[in-house]
C-alpha cells in the first residue's frame, strides 16, 4: 500500500510509466495569486514560497494527463476538540436536509443498485460489509447502514484520529470514520466498497485501485464514480483563464484544474486500469431514483431522465461511450 498522506515527488505516468512527456500547463505562486486569488495564508499553510510550482503534463506515450511534480498533500488533520467535534457533527448533519434532497436520492439509488449487485452473487445470507473509500464527508456511509450493511466503515486518510466520535456508538446508525489503513484490514474482505470521486486524489492510482481489489471479496462489488476531466478540451481555456469573463467556465476551470487534483484520466483509460488492477465492470447502469417516481416525467426531469435511460441501454450494449459510473467485481474469483 503506497497510501502517502504527506507525498511529495516527481511522478512518471500514472497509466504506462513512462517518463516521456509534454508540459501543458504549470501551477505557479504568481499565476494562483493574480488569476485564482488564493491568498497568502494558503500559501504559508503549505510551506509554499516564490518559487512554487506544480505541472500538468501529458504523458507522449499513452496520451495520460496528470501533475508531475506534486506538492506536499496536506497533513492529517489534528485531533479536533470538543468544540470542533461538535461542529463537524453539526455540518455532517447539515447535509441529511431537503436541501440536499437530490444528493440524498442519487446516493440513495447508488446504494441501492449495488445492494442488489451483492445480493445477487451471495450463496449465503450472512450479513454485509461495506467500505466507503475516499469517502471525505460522504452521505452515503449512514445510507448504506439504513439500507442493511451491518458493517461500514468510512475511510480517508486526512481525517484525524478521533474522527470516529463524530458518529458515536450509541446512534442506531452505528457506521465508523477510520483514517487509517491498516484499520480497513480489521473487517476485510468488504462485500461491497465504494469510491466516489475520489481517485483523480491518488498519488499512486494504480496502486490505490490494486488495495480496493485486495479489501474486495471474492464476490463483492466495487463501485467507482470516475470524474470526466478532458485536459484536451479544456487546456486552451485553462492558459487563458486570466481573460474569461463566463461565469461557468471559470468555475469549470477552478473545480477540475488545481493542484490536489493529480490525475486526468479519461474513462475509457481509466476502464482499462480497472482491468489491470483486476477488476471487470458488470453489466449495468445507475437510474437515479428521483427520476422515476410518480412525478419523474416533469419538464424539469425529463431530459436527465431520457439521459439516464439512453445511459441505462448503452451500457446493456456495453458501448465505450464516456461513464463516469463503474460497478465492477473482481476478474479471477477463487
Amino acid at each position: 500500500m503506497k497510501n502517502n498522506v504527506q507525498h511529495s515527488g516527481i511522478r512518471s505516468c500514472v497509466n504506462c510509466g513512462s517518463n516521456d512527456s509534454q508540459l501543458m500547463f504549470t501551477f505557479t505562486k504568481k499565476w494562483l495569486t493574480e488569476v485564482r486569488k488564493v491568498p497568502q495564508e494558503w500559501f504559508d499553510n503549505n510551506n509554499l514560497d516564490e518559487n512554487f510550482s506544480s505541472s500538468i503534463v501529458k504523458c507522449r506515450n499513452c496520451g495520460c494527463g496528470y501533475i508531475k511534480d506534486v506538492m506536499k498533500s496536506r497533513d492529517r488533520l489534528c485531533n479536533w476538540s470538543t468544540e470542533e467535534l461538535g461542529e463537524k457533527v453539526s455540518y455532517y448533519q447539515s447535509q441529511f436536509s431537503r436541501k440536499d434532497i437530490n444528493h440524498l436520492q442519487y446516493n440513495q439509488s447508488l446504494i441501492n443498485n449495488l445492494l442488489e449487485l451483492v445480493l445477487r452473487k451471495k450463496k449465503t445470507n450472512s450479513e454485509l460489509s461495506l467500505l466507503d473509500y475516499g469517502c471525505s464527508w460522504s452521505t452515503n456511509s449512514a445510507i448504506a447502514r439504513v439500507m442493511g450493511f451491518s458493517t461500514v466503515v468510512a475511510y480517508d486518510p486526512l481525517h484525524p484520529e478521533n474522527i470516529s466520535k463524530i458518529t458515536p456508538s450509541n446512534m442506531v446508525v452505528d457506521f465508523k470514520f477510520v483514517p487509517n489503513f491498516d484499520d480497513l484490514k480489521k473487517n476485510a474482505p468488504y462485500d461491497a466498497i465504494i469510491c466516489q470521486s475520489a481517485d483523480e486524489h491518488f498519488y499512486d492510482l494504480q496502486g490505490e485501485l490494486k488495495n480496493i481489489n485486495d479489501l474486495l471479496s471474492d464476490d463483492g462489488i466495487a463501485y467507482f464514480s470516475h470524474p470526466i476531466m478532458d485536459l484536451d478540451a479544456d487546456i486552451k481555456f485553462l492558459r487563458n483563464e486570466a481573460n474569461i469573463k463566463d461565469k461557468k467556465i471559470l468555475s469549470r476551470l477552478s473545480a477540475t484544474f488545481h493542484v490536489y487534483h493529480l490525475n486526468y484520466v479519461m474513462p475509457k483509460m481509466f476502464k482499462k486500469m480497472l482491468n489491470q488492477a483486476g477488476l471487470k465492470e458488470v453489466g449495468t447502469c445507475l437510474m437515479r431514483q428521483r427520476y422515476l417516481g410518480a412525478n419523474s416525467l416533469s419538464s424539469k426531469k425529463i431530459i436527465p431522465f431520457l439521459k439516464s435511460y439512453i445511459k441505462y441501454f448503452l451500457s446493456l450494449m456495453r458501448s465505450n461511450y464516456r461513464k463516469t459510473e463503474f460497478f465492477t467485481e473482481k476478474v479471477n474469483k477463487k
